[in-house]
């Protein structure tokens, strides 16, 4: 995903422990971050219908992650 990186890079911050003691105020940065993230990952680039019949190049990716509480697939 383009520039998916940069803009996860101003999120990360929120995602450590010293944010969960002390949660730094959400800037105007932060919600720029977070649209262009969920403009990338809401992308005809991303989304897809998938064609059984003729993937052709189309690549699909699947990602888990699991913990002794939850699971979760995108």
């Amino acid at each position: 995903l383009p520039a998916l990186a940069e803009h996860a890079r101003i999120l990360t911050p929120l995602t450590t422990k010293a944010a969960e003691l002390a949660f730094p105020l959400w800037s105007a940065e932060h919600e720029r971050a977070f649209n262009a993230i969920k403009e990338l990952v809401t992308s005809p680039h991303c989304l897809t219908t998938i064609d059984h019949d003729n993937p052709g190049d189309n690549k699909i990716f699947l990602t888990c992650d699991v913990s002794d509480y939850r699971t979760g697939a995108v």
